[in-house]
């Protein structure tokens, strides 16, 4: 293999409260109260932050476009716009996001011996705070929101990666928790690798691969 994928939330990063809580407070903030996390969760198919607050605002938003209408309909008194305040909370709350134990161990093992890279259904706004924020933006060679491209299962933004780094889907490996990401995988012509310590894995979904720590995943560098 040339190129290992990650998918980022629930994969490289425990976000499973604050970037649920940025979305459910921002949906306060702007007249929208009453989402739980598992609400927010459950609204992650959805793709891009934009596409969930279009969805909670009942705002109609074309796939992979600019969302000035959820703006237009909500921030009519001049308030802060609604992105700007959900990345705000994004920013002021990524100390409480943790790094999956193994993940930095692993990536710097194979930093020297393949290529390294992101796909997320997240922006890539997203992307970029919380990476940075902890210290994980430098050990890859491409970082990739989903802005521009389908949810997954879609396999779009994933091809977009390996083309972008010129390695073949046949010499790629997706690592994600979610059935979605596997799924986006296999449509990629990708190797799917389920992450069994992600928040949305489920043990019985009959996946091929399973890496149940991040460790599990340097053999596969050899390939």
């Amino acid at each position: 293999m040339k190129l290992i994928l990650w998918d980022m939330d629930g994969t490289l990063i425990q976000s499973a409260h604050v970037v649920p809580d940025a979305f459910r407070h921002t949906a306060e903030q702007f007249g929208h109260p009453g989402y739980s996390r598992q609400d927010i969760i459950d609204l992650y198919p959805l793709g891009v932050p934009e596409n969930v607050f279009a969805h909670i605002f009942g705002v109609d938003r074309p796939a992979g476009q600019v969302n000035a209408q959820v703006n237009t309909q909500v921030n009519a008194e001049g308030r802060t716009d609604v992105m700007t305040y959900f990345y705000n909370q994004l920013a002021e709350n990524s100390h409480r996001i943790k790094v999956y134990e193994g993940i930095v161990n692993c990536l710097t093992a194979l930093r020297n011996h393949v290529k390294l890279a992101v796909f997320t259904g997240a922006s890539q706004r997203s992307a970029d705070v919380l990476l940075s924020a902890l210290k994980l933006d430098d050990y890859f060679d491409l970082i990739l929101g989903g802005d521009d491209y389908p949810a997954k299962p879609d396999p779009a933004g994933l091809v977009a990666v390996a083309n972008r780094l010129n390695v073949p889907p046949e010499q790629t490996v997706y690592v994600g928790d979610a059935h979605t990401d596997i799924e986006a995988a296999r449509a990629a012509g990708m190797l799917p690798v389920a992450a069994g310590w992600g928040h949305l894995y489920q043990a019985d979904n009959g996946y091929e691969h399973i890496a149940l720590t991040p460790l599990d995943v340097l053999p596969l560098a050899s390939q």
